[in-house]
């Protein structure tokens, strides 16, 4: 997943790279709405806060729900309810410091 790039990058400290890799794939899919919520954080991390909210638009445009609308209904849909993943305490963590940290720069409200 495309997200996973950034949360490791940003664990080793490579935000450029993780950056780098999601670019291209914005070209080759840009109909992908996890694409571009993972955009939405990783352009906000980087300051791009305008390019950011653009994407975290585009994210929730590709959705026939509310799960982009706030970081509270984000944290109860999807992966975040069921992956054993994100159950991890190292990996929570991790997640609110990029993730959830960039998606509250591109705009998105806590609730």
């Amino acid at each position: 997943m495309a997200g996973a790039a950034v949360l490791k990058a940003d664990s080793e400290g490579e935000i450029e790279t993780a950056f780098a890799s999601l670019v291209p794939l914005h070209t080759v899919a840009s109909e992908l709405r996890n694409l571009h919520i993972c955009l939405a954080a990783a352009y906000a991390l980087k300051g791009e806060t305008e390019r950011a909210a653009a994407e975290l638009v585009q994210a929730k445009s590709l959705v026939s729900d509310d799960r982009f609308s706030s970081v509270a209904r984000l944290k109860t849909s999807g992966s975040f309810r069921v992956s054993e993943c994100f159950r991890a305490p190292k990996i929570r963590a991790l997640v609110e410091t990029t993730y959830i940290a960039g998606l509250r720069k591109a705009g998105m409200p806590e609730e």
